[in-house]
């Protein structure tokens, strides 16, 4: 559970149960290093972003935009993958905190699981959300 911005625990923690949303999923994703915002730190936010699966010949980038799928994102924690030719990481491995206070398109699990299908495909772009929360 990270801790927000100006708090010394996390709110969720001292809040009356009926208050605490539930529905938080911590979802795993390996994202290649070269689309990383930088370093993430804990507690960082990020907006999470699919891109294209493939493009055809005929089609162009505004044909088939990159899809938001949620903005706000808690970064839970962030691992460089040791792998790759002359030492350089292939992924990193980004643990979000995905809820309802994050800004998502569709429900939680439907979010959830369309980021771990484009992690797998290797679809996954992070960006540094900077506003603070």
């Amino acid at each position: 559970m990270p801790v927000g911005q100006d708090e010394l625990v996390p709110a969720s923690a001292v809040a009356p149960a009926s208050e605490v949303r539930t529905d938080t999923r911590l979802v795993a994703v390996a994202v290649p290093t070269q689309t990383m915002p930088g370093s993430l730190s804990v507690g960082d936010r990020v907006d999470v972003w699919v891109v294209p699966d493939t493009l055809t010949d005929a089609d162009t980038p505004d044909e088939q935009p990159a899809e938001l799928l949620a903005e706000g994102v808690p970064v839970a924690s962030s691992a460089q993958d040791d792998a790759g030719f002359a030492g350089g990481a292939a992924t990193t491995s980004v643990v979000l905190s995905l809820s309802e206070d994050a800004d998502v398109r569709r429900s939680v699990a439907d979010t959830a699981a369309r980021m771990v299908a484009a992690s797998a495909a290797g679809r996954v772009v992070l960006t540094l959300d900077p506003s603070p929360r």
